[in-house]
């Protein structure tokens, strides 16, 4: 049986057994290739892994055959409340929070309102150093796609996601970096996609 599990598969095993709580049996391959914006193929590979891996056991007769074991069962006790998705760049022509723009999972330190409404990003250079956000931050974004002026926001910009200040003005938006050593930039159309929720620091 092979160790460990990766980021993808932490994330599907969760559906599954959010899937099993809300609905009282199992998913099938295409309710969970539906969930993740995926081929039936690639949720059957990852499905293939987990039970590889004995945190799953399948039922092969039958569509919702899928069951959890208590491998599974001790690996979601582990941080269950707030894992939420670790975003990277954002892949040019690939849904926003497409599976396969996730590079790991972030393990919050507590309950979220609605974990599916959060996402992680580790931030990347120091154009918010004025706001005490610095370079190798972990900050916590809760998914929305209007904020109000003033307020931080995770914009995507050339398929990347940034953290900025977002001010709204009369035709345009500014993105201002809270560090002198770069201007404010204008904006016709920014896509937001989500608002500061909290932020991590390693000591």
């Amino acid at each position: 049986m092979s160790k460990g599990i990766t980021a993808k598969q932490r994330l599907i095993l969760e559906m599954v057994a959010d899937y099993i709580r809300d609905n009282g049996f199992p998913p099938t391959i295409r309710d969970i290739a539906a969930q993740y914006k995926c081929s039936v193929k690639g949720a059957y590979d990852h499905i293939l892994a987990l039970e590889r891996k004995g945190y799953i056991e399948r039922n092969k007769h039958v569509s919702r055959g899928i069951f959890l074991t208590p491998r599974a069962k001790a690996e979601l006790s582990r941080g269950q409340s707030g894992v939420v998705p670790l975003f990277g760049a954002i892949a040019a022509g690939q849904p926003i929070f497409a599976d396969s723009n996730i590079q790991g999972v972030f393990d919050y330190p507590g309950d979220l309102p609605d974990k599916d409404d959060f996402f992680a990003l580790r931030v990347s250079g120091d154009s918010m150093t004025g706001m005490g956000i610095f370079e190798g931050d972990t900050v916590i974004i809760r998914k929305q796609s209007n904020v109000e002026t003033g307020e931080i926001a995770a914009c995507l910009l050339d398929d990347e996601a940034t953290l900025k200040q977002v001010l709204h003005k009369k035709a345009k938006t500014t993105l201002r970096s809270w560090n002198p050593k770069y201007p404010d930039r204008d904006y016709r159309n920014v896509k937001i996609l989500g608002k500061l929720y909290a932020l991590f620091r390693k000591c």
